[in-house]
Parts: C-alpha cells; structure tokens; sequence
C-alpha cells in the first residue's frame, strides 16, 4: 500500500511478472471533488500519480476511479459520466474496452483485454 499526494487515500502498488517482463500495478481512487479542498487534494493524487508513473522504468498500468472525466452532464442530477479508467503504457495494447453488468455498485465494473509485450517485444 502507498499514499499518494497529501489526502491520505491508500492505494495499491504491485509489481507483477507477466509475459516474463514486470509490470507496475497501480490501482487508486482520489477524493471526488466536491469541494475546493477535496479538488485540491484529489488533483494532488493525481500529480503525484503521474510522477509516480513517470519515475517507473517499466510498463505501467493505472486503475481505479479517479474521479476525473472529460464532460460533465451538468442538465442530469445523476449520470453515467466516465470515472473509472485504465491507463498503461504505450507498449501495452488495449484490445478491448466496455462496461460490465450492473452487480449492485455504484459503478459498472470496467473490463478491459489487454496485451502485454513479450520479452523479445513481440506482443504476447
């Protein structure tokens, strides 16, 4: 487990042996940004994170609900608005994306196939 930023929020941080390569784990979820505090330190988990990412010398793959998203339905009370994301490295093939059922959260599980690099750089 690791602390990001100042807000205290625990993350997990793994390194996993896939295809023979490591591959950095980093699963997070920054505060929401309800108020000007909580932006504060959730776009302070968020530095930190991309600091974090860029120090690692291997692939990457970052997780969670970062409570960040391109739009806002501002005309909807509630709405499906992107929070959740998984970020990797550019040597690591996203081939595909979408959103689980519906198994009594919040959220919708995200489910993402990816593909890893070998240790001759072909993709495995």
């Amino acid at each position: 487990m690791v602390y990001l930023g100042e807000a205290e929020v625990p993350s997990i941080n793994a390194t996993l042996l896939l295809n023979g390569i490591p591959v950095t784990l980093l699963g997070t979820h920054p505060l929401p940004p309800g108020s000007a505090e909580y932006a504060r330190l959730r776009n302070d988990q968020l530095r930190a994170i991309a600091t974090k990412v860029q120090a690692s010398k291997g692939l990457t793959i970052v997780l969670g609900d970062l409570n960040a998203t391109p739009w806002w339905p501002a005309y909807l009370p509630i709405g499906r608005i992107p929070l959740d994301h998984c970020l990797v490295s550019p040597s690591i093939y996203v081939i595909n994306k979408q959103l689980g059922p519906n198994v009594g959260s919040d959220h919708l599980p995200v489910v993402i196939d990816l593909e890893i690099p070998t240790l001759n750089g072909s993709k495995g």
